[in-house]
């Protein structure tokens, strides 16, 4: 992000679930003047809306509806996901539609704006595949071999082509295994909170393999 200086910014989170929740709650509690964009209704967005947080409900895939969300913002956090891996897998067309079109269409909206600096937030792990040297670090090269991993990849490209072609200041960061406070554990993503719901009842869980890590679990 830009330097601000000590003033309070106006930014738009796009895509209200767990990580956007998150991230746009912390901005708050840090003085930004926050609002939000999500596909539905849903606890987090009742509870941002206590705290004084302006979340709209609206498909980021409508450039009307991105740009009314624009009005006055200086920065937008893109975290509207498409499906989640392993759904991904089975319906890949769908996955990109889901992840491709509203961050294109937000892109597409702010670069008309000159004004308006972008983070998108991608993958901390699939977009690497296995690397062949262990854990991957960030200067490793991007090998996807699932469709997640390829969608959020294509979403790292479209964004710095957008820097690059329009000069919309970007920045891409690549979150691996987020966890906290309100993370469901009943989604198929998610690998701490998943655990964790099982150790704590002392509950056994199974994991698939030999033992030995195969990759990374992650966002």
């Amino acid at each position: 992000m830009r330097d601000w200086s000590g003033r309070e910014p106006r930014v738009l989170v796009v895509g209200w679930g767990f990580i956007g929740a998150a991230v746009g709650t912390r901005l708050f509690q840090r003085g930004a003047r926050m609002c939000g964009l999500t596909r539905s209704e849903s606890w987090r967005v009742d509870a941002s809306r206590s705290l004084g947080i302006d979340v709209a409900i609206g498909d980021a895939g409508d450039r009307l509806t991105v740009g009314r969300s624009v009005q006055g913002i200086e920065h937008v956090v893109f975290v509207a996901g498409g499906l989640d891996p392993p759904t991904a897998e089975l319906r890949p067309i769908d996955d990109a539609v889901r992840a491709l079109t509203p961050l294109l269409c937000t892109l597409d909206v702010i670069r008309g704006l000159g004004n308006v600096s972008f983070t998108f937030i991608s993958s901390g792990g699939t977009v690497y595949g296995n690397p062949s040297n262990g854990p991957a670090t960030e200067p490793d090269p991007a090998r996807p071999i699932s469709t997640y991993g390829v969608s959020r990849l294509a979403g790292e490209a479209y964004s710095k082509m957008y820097a690059t072609t329009y000069g919309v200041t970007t920045q891409v960061v690549r979150c691996a295994n987020a966890y906290g406070p309100g993370q469901s554990h009943s989604r198929p993503q998610g690998v701490v909170a998943v655990f964790l719901s099982r150790y704590l009842p002392v509950l056994r869980f199974r994991s698939l393999g030999m033992g030995q890590p195969s990759g990374t679990l992650c966002i």
